[in-house]
Order: C-alpha cells, then sequence, then structure tokens
C-alpha cells in the first residue's frame, strides 16, 4: 500500500492572535474574538472546528502558532494512504 504526507500551511501576515485565541481555537463551547473575522461580522469558527474534525478522522494533525500583532500561521498534514478518508 502506498502512502504520502500532505502538508497544507497558511501564512495570514495581519494583526495575529493572542495565546487566548490560540488555546480555544479548535473549541465550539468558547467564544471566539470576532475581531479576526472579515467586516466586523460574528463567527463561532465552526469551518475551522470542522476542518480540524476531517483532519484528525483522516489521521492527520493541524495546528495554529501566531504572536498578536505579527500574524499566524495554520499547519496541517495528513497521511494519505488508499483507505485513509472516506
Amino acid at each position: 500500500m502506498r502512502s504520502d504526507n500532505v502538508k497544507v500551511s497558511a501564512l495570514e501576515g495581519g494583526k495575529g492572535v493572542t495565546d487566548s485565541t490560540l488555546t480555544n481555537s479548535f473549541r465550539i463551547d468558547k467564544k471566539q474574538n470576532s475581531r479576526f473575522m472579515t467586516e466586523g461580522k460574528k463567527g463561532s469558527a465552526l469551518a475551522l472546528i470542522l476542518c480540524k474534525h476531517f483532519i484528525e478522522f483522516c489521521n492527520g494533525t493541524i495546528s495554529i502558532s501566531g504572536n498578536k500583532g505579527k500574524g499566524c500561521l495554520v499547519m496541517s498534514r495528513i497521511l494519505v494512504q488508499e483507505s485513509s478518508c472516506p
């Protein structure tokens, strides 16, 4: 069986993230900081949470790192095998 790692990274050079945002970024039970949403719209970060669940379902990982005022980096990795994802 053949397998490969697929890595995807996204670098955002804007306002960055606080430690609190990093800690709670994948939690639906915690209020997300809406200042990171476009045009002041409030959000729940549901898309990010769904991405995390899908990636983990496929035996992958996702992480966010960054500093306030210096942007952030979202990195994900999936080990792609013939039967790793539905």
